[in-house]
């Protein structure tokens, strides 16, 4: 997992999903009534008929699903915050959170043992550098 901000006066922490075990701790995370916010596609009804569109959407929480056969974390929701233009706030969507993808969470009071969890995958994330030529091969763990 790679933490990209946070700030607990605020509430909230800007993360980026490494893997399928991040996605898991997501899931033991996320309660009811917290924020999630992540880019997503939503079909939107025009006169001539609908298209799917690319956005932002931050979505109250209601419900969280793990998936482990597709490493995808669903977050069910009402959306309080959207493009304005496409009149969704107020509706329901699922985001549908995978390896790779960027979110924001805002929690009214975080606990201690949920930013220990968080930090701890943080420090977990490795880089395996391998270089190699005719003769040698060099490998690197960061």
């Amino acid at each position: 997992m790679k933490i990209l901000s946070m700030d607990q006066k605020r509430g909230y922490i800007e993360l980026v999903v490494e893997n399928d075990t991040d996605i898991w701790v997501l899931y033991t995370i996320l309660e009811e009534k917290d924020l999630v916010s992540a880019k997503t596609t939503r079909d939107i009804k025009f006169e001539s008929g609908s298209e799917r569109v690319s956005m932002t959407l931050t979505v109250r929480v209601e419900k969280v699903e793990f998936q482990p056969f597709s490493d995808k974390l669903r977050i069910h929701g009402v959306i309080v915050e959207g493009p304005e233009e496409y009149g969704v706030k107020g509706k329901y969507h699922t985001l549908s959170i995978g390896i790779g993808d960027k979110i924001t969470i805002w929690k009214e009071k975080w606990f201690e043992h949920q930013i220990k969890r968080l930090v701890e995958r943080r420090a977990l994330s490795r880089i395996l550098v391998t270089l190699f030529d005719y003769y040698s091969v060099c490998i690197a763990i960061a």
